[in-house]
């Protein structure tokens, strides 16, 4: 099941406030459940066409998938275990209206056949790309979430620019990856998104033939799907997660100290009077994070309701999907470019240490992030998110950021046994505590 492990692991922030159904063998799907219980979920059902086929004593309720997703339902999670059938199931439910960002397959098929298909499919990924680009390429694969692509911008402008003319293509499953290249003028037809499933059997191709040969750059040498130890590396305690960029994927390129093309002004009224919100006096808080898991909404209950009481306004940054969640909050959605004008109108940001983090490192105000504590026995070949190697300050993003650890915060992307500490409520309290300090001596 650790392959399984690893892909719940990679998708539990997405599922935070959702209902979770999940397709596939009973005996699978209870396997699933008892891994998600250790983090906090629970599958809420088995959704199966033929439901008189399921055993009575299964211990998670089983239900026709038009009793549950029609009509249809955006809180809905549906998790796809089958090795046989999983097409089918996915492309059910996308008849249902349900995509991606609601339908995950999790499936473990046969290592030999799959990867002898996967490598065919990737095959023929890389031709169309080919014809594309022409003669002379290079293709850019690009993975990981928003702060994963912010900081390859941050190299990619120059190392395209050095790279004499050559076409580059950059392809992959990156998240938010047309918005963030934006910001470095980058954003152009040369840019194309795959899905998970195509971007990793183009991955695996290049694996199987030779990256250099096939001329495509690796850009995320931490990614799960890869079948090789990909960070002994990084053993250093002095290694940050900014050096697996600056040494490992692209030596001897300068990185730019942030992106060029963020705005510097903003309409105050619309953005901030309107919304009931003072300039110079206002909070944003970013309490989501795909590396890290969500707090209690107590905590951030907490930080709201006293510096409410002392004067301040508070926003989130929230999507659309997060808002409910957070309904004590204005939740404002403000994009890249306008985020560094924006905070530094408002004064304040309290956020978990997420990828928006790295995009407004930059920006002059008080910046408090949240970070998970490092666990006294780490695994350095997975990528982590502590503050000794995700720190903004330790990476050269900023030097004014005030960081905060604590092992009330846990870590996704380690393993999945985080044990919540018994006294974990008054750690947070502490911690709120500590952060409301930081913006009411200023």
């Amino acid at each position: 099941m650790k392959e399984i492990e690893w892909k719940l692991r990679r998708i539990l922030c997405k599922l935070e406030g959702k209902k979770i159904y999940a397709m596939g063998s009973q005996g699978n799907i209870e396997g699933l459940n008892i891994i998600l219980n250790k983090r906090g979920f629970s599958i809420c059902g088995i959704l199966d066409n033929n439901i008189s086929d399921i055993k009575l004593d299964s211990t998670i309720p089983t239900y026709s998938p038009e009793d549950i997703l029609k009509p249809y339902n955006n809180k809905i999670a549906v998790l796809i275990y089958s090795s046989g059938y999983w097409r089918e199931m996915r492309s059910q439910l996308k008849g249902m209206g349900y995509g991606s960002g609601q339908v995950y397959v999790l499936n473990y098929r046969d290592p030999e056949n799959r990867e002898r298909n996967n490598a065919l499919r990737g095959e023929s990924i890389y031709r169309r790309l080919v014809k594309k680009a022409g003669d002379d390429f290079e293709i850019i694969l690009l993975r990981g979430a928003t702060g994963d692509v912010y900081l390859n911008g941050l190299f990619l402008k120059r190392y395209v620019a050095n790279r004499n003319n050559r076409k580059h293509l950059i392809v992959g499953d990156a998240k938010g990856v047309h918005k963030i290249l934006k910001l470095f003028d980058m954003d152009n037809d040369d840019v194309i998104s795959l899905d998970t499933e195509d971007t990793t059997d183009l991955e695996r191709y290049g694996i199987l033939c030779g990256m250099d040969e096939l001329h495509i750059k690796e850009t995320f040498y931490w990614h799960y799907s890869l079948y090789f130890n990909r960070c002994r590396i990084r053993l250093s305690r002095k290694f940050n997660f900014m050096d697996t960029y600056k040494y490992m994927i692209y030596p001897g390129v300068e990185r730019l100290d942030r992106a060029p093309g963020f705005l510097h002004e903003i309409d105050v009224d619309r953005e901030f009077y309107d919304r009931g919100l003072i300039p110079g006096k206002t909070v944003m808080l970013s309490p989501v994070a795909y590396s890290v898991k969500e707090l209690p909404i107590f905590f951030w209950k907490e930080i709201a309701e006293r510096l409410k009481d002392k004067g301040y306004s508070l926003c989130a940054n929230l999507s659309d999907d997060e808002k409910e969640r957070y309904d004590f909050l204005t939740a404002v959605f403000i994009p890249f470019e306008l985020s560094l004008a924006f905070l530094e109108t408002a004064g304040y940001l309290i956020a978990l240490r997420s990828g928006f983090c790295d995009i407004v490192s930059t920006a002059r105000c008080k910046k408090i992030i949240l970070y998970p504590a490092e666990k006294p026995k780490r695994d350095d070949s997975v990528h982590r998110c502590d503050l000794a190697f995700s720190g903004l300050n330790n990476m050269g993003l900023c030097d004014d950021a005030i960081e905060i650890e604590s092992d009330a915060i846990d870590d996704i992307l380690l393993d999945a046994s985080f044990i919540i500490p018994e006294d974990r409520e008054d750690k947070l309290k502490k911690l709120a505590d500590d952060v409301i300090s930081y913006i009411v001596s200023c």
